[in-house]
């Protein structure tokens, strides 16, 4: 080995001695996205009530579960969609992150379900539905048990996922303009955050936490950017 080389890997080994794996992806993932301005995830708390311009058209669908190493990933069947200012957006995929990496005036959550959506022009829309641990949710149970696959690093199928009822009743949501929350954090990203919780039990909530105990990214500034709840 080079000389130099070898000097630069013992510095980078010094440098991250002592640092987690978190703290390391959490910098790689910074790198990787310096140059996109208006990120997610935030911090919820400072907003202006105004229409949110939102309508869900779920219908149950199969979806495969795959892990990065850091996320889980869903890829959906196609069939549903979002309908955002007249605008329609079809479901494509998914990402589990535990745990939230939004937070709602100061409180985080167990899980966030971000739902990923694409129109005809492609430009993309992110539904977040925030979890919290409670009573078992069955309406889960088709992904939680594919997850349990996972740990054994097969790629399951799971379907019917029923996406409209696990939406909350109260479909109160925030809205703001941001970014994919992976890299290469493709800017302009209209993000809708359910401000109700769906709930999830401790042993649903492990089969993720097995996988990845935290595969949250940090909160971005907000800086000037307007969000309007509704």
């Amino acid at each position: 080995m080079d000389a130099a080389v070898a000097g630069i890997g013992q510095t980078r080994f010094a440098k991250n001695m002592g640092r987690s794996e978190r703290d390391l992806a959490v910098e790689a993932i910074g790198a990787a996205c310096a140059d996109v301005t208006g990120q997610s995830p935030i911090q919820i708390q400072d907003r202006t009530a105004g229409p949110v311009g939102l309508q869900f058209s779920y219908a149950s669908t199969a979806a495969k579960v795959t892990f990065d190493g850091r996320v889980v990933r869903l890829g959906f069947s196609p069939g549903s969609g979002i309908v955002l200012d007249g605008v329609r957006y079809d479901l494509v995929s998914g990402t589990l992150h535990t745990p939230s990496e939004h937070t709602v005036d100061g409180d985080g959550f167990d899980a966030e379900l971000q739902l990923l959506h694409r129109d005809a022009k492609g430009d993309l829309a992110e539904v977040a539905l925030l979890i919290s641990r409670g009573e078992r949710n069955p309406l889960f149970d088709p992904l939680f048990e594919a997850l349990d696959s996972q740990v054994g690093h097969a790629e399951p199928t799971l379907g019917p996922l029923a996406l409209a009822d696990l939406l909350p009743p109260d479909r109160t949501a925030v809205r703001y303009t941001g970014s994919l929350t992976t890299p290469p954090c493709t800017g302009h990203v209209e993000w809708v955050v359910l401000t109700h919780t769906a709930s999830a039990s401790s042993q649903q909530l492990q089969a993720a936490t097995a996988l990845t105990t935290n595969s949250a990214r940090p909160a971005q500034p907000v800086a000037k950017r307007p969000v309007i709840s509704g």
